[in-house]
């Protein structure tokens, strides 16, 4: 027990340090206030009186945050339009220095510069991590009777191979060979991209909760039924959503199908996922077998729909 309150003490002096940390930034670097107030803010939900308070908490955080991006973003698009039609007014060349028209204080709030490819490996790593849950929810402890084939063993066996199919799904979510990933694409799509992480990884998670309850036990409720495949076609469609916001560079003959194509398969097997729970007829097997058949047959239509004319590529 002491080891484990020395772990704990540890670490919520270590998050107490940061904090402090982040506020005497706040007030040493003006420039960079508001990001590291919104750093506090999330940081602040370990010390949360109650699950419900740190619901709220991380609800403000996260809304406040993207606001401000995007208010940050539309305020410098269009005082760069004004200061494109300046130029043309004045008779200069519209790719003149932006430096000729600094902006204005009220939009030119600074924030930390965002590492590109450390974002990326980040987010990956956050939907590797909550699809290790996953695989951690199928496992469970043979009794004497049951070691060997059984119907856990069956659920169990299906239940990992579509968390595996899902994590396939989302390291090809770009839905192309060559593209120009969301964050480099535009700011806006960046924001979109950056933001449909957090209800994929929450849908991600209730899935896995639910098929915990699904391989351990015999005949599961509609409401757990409806949790999973909710969880599941809902990750597939910010994954779908995600693979959108990136430009494709493909040229034409470069694959079957396009971009758009492929995306509209896997719209489709989301609303699969979400609409199976209604045939409650099925047995848990059967209900996961059907997942997986349609998982499954979804990653062999997508390697049919990438072939194509390598010398296009």
């Amino acid at each position: 027990m002491r080891p484990l309150v020395a772990a704990v003490a540890f670490f919520l002096v270590t998050k107490a340090f940061r904090v402090v940390t982040m506020l005497y930034y706040a007030v040493a670097l003006p420039e960079f206030r508001e990001a590291h107030l919104f750093a506090v803010i999330f940081l602040s939900i370990i010390w949360a009186p109650s699950l419900e308070a740190a619901a709220i908490i991380a609800t403000f955080g996260i809304f406040a945050e993207v606001i401000s991006r995007l208010s940050l973003g539309i305020g410098v698009t269009l005082e760069r339009r004004k200061a494109h039609a300046r130029r043309i007014a004045m008779g200069r060349h519209p790719c003149d220095s932006e430096m000729a028209f600094p902006l204005p204080h009220h939009v030119a709030r600074m924030m930390p510069a965002v590492n590109i490819e450390h974002m990326i490996e980040r987010n990956g790593a956050l939907v590797t991590v909550v699809l290790g849950e996953g695989v951690v929810s199928v496992l469970y402890v043979a009794t004497t009777g049951s070691i060997g084939a059984s119907r856990t063993f069956g659920r169990s066996t299906l239940a990992l191979i579509i968390c595996f199919i899902l994590n396939a799904l989302y390291f090809d979510s770009s839905l192309s060979r060559r593209f120009v990933h969301a964050i480099r694409r535009h700011w806006a799509t960046h924001i979109v991209w950056d933001t449909l992480t957090w209800p994929m990884a929450t849908a991600l998670m209730l899935a896995s909760s639910a098929v915990r309850k699904i391989v351990s036990e015999e005949d599961t409720p509609p409401g757990m039924r409806w949790q999973f495949g909710g969880g599941l076609g809902i990750a597939l469609l910010c994954i779908t959503a995600t693979g959108l916001l990136h430009r494709s560079l493909d040229p034409r003959g470069a694959s079957r199908l396009n971009q758009t194509e492929r995306a509209l398969a896997r719209a489709v097997v989301s609303a699969i996922f979400i609409l199976i729970p209604l045939a409650q007829v099925l047995s848990d097997l059967a209900f996961l077998f059907i997942y997986a058949s349609v998982a499954s047959a979804l990653i062999v239509f997508e390697i049919w729909a990438k072939i194509g004319n390598i010398e296009a590529v």
